[in-house]
């Protein structure tokens, strides 16, 4: 059984490794894979909490720094394979706090990891905004994913950047 770590940081806290795996795996699906060219760096990220899913067990407090990590594995970091990222509440027009920017790798989707990012994105939403609702865009070829989820369809389809999303 594989063992993957999930951990919650604020963009301050990531380190440049994490920053620059971040970037690259939704370059790779968002922009290359889904051929969708527009600007991932949208002035947000600063702002939100940011879940890392590893596919290794990369818990801070066994492993404190990136070199002592890739020490222990023998010269090689725990690869991210899926994050998340949560939008407090008035960061952009919403007035909820976001669940968006979800992603898993190819070779680990259908294990169930995306659904878990959910899950904990939402629990931890709750408990940083306990106030605010919590909500997503997300794209329609998915929405019964986010329906099994517990989300609700609200709104009207619409394009945004030439995939289809409500």
């Amino acid at each position: 059984m594989t063992i993957h770590s999930l951990i919650c940081k604020t963009f301050d806290e990531l380190t440049g490794h994490e920053v620059y795996a971040l970037a690259a795996l939704r370059q790779d699906v968002f922009i290359l894979e889904q051929t969708c060219l527009y600007s991932d760096l949208d002035g947000l990220d600063q702002t939100c909490l940011h879940l890392l899913l590893f596919n290794e067990d990369h818990t801070q407090d066994k492993i404190p720094q990136d070199h002592a990590l890739n020490d222990k594995l023998g010269g090689k970091n725990p690869e991210i394979i899926g994050c998340l990222r949560i939008i407090p509440p008035n960061a952009s027009q919403a007035l909820e706090v976001s669940l968006g920017r979800l992603v898993v790798t190819r070779e680990c989707r259908r294990q169930g990891l995306g659904a878990r990012l959910i899950e904990a994105g939402v629990k931890k939403a709750i408990e940083r905004f306990p106030d605010s609702p919590v909500g997503l865009s997300g794209q329609i070829y998915l929405e019964q994913f986010y329906l099994s989820l517990g989300f609700a369809a609200v709104g009207d389809q619409y394009d945004e950047d030439g995939i289809m999303h409500r």
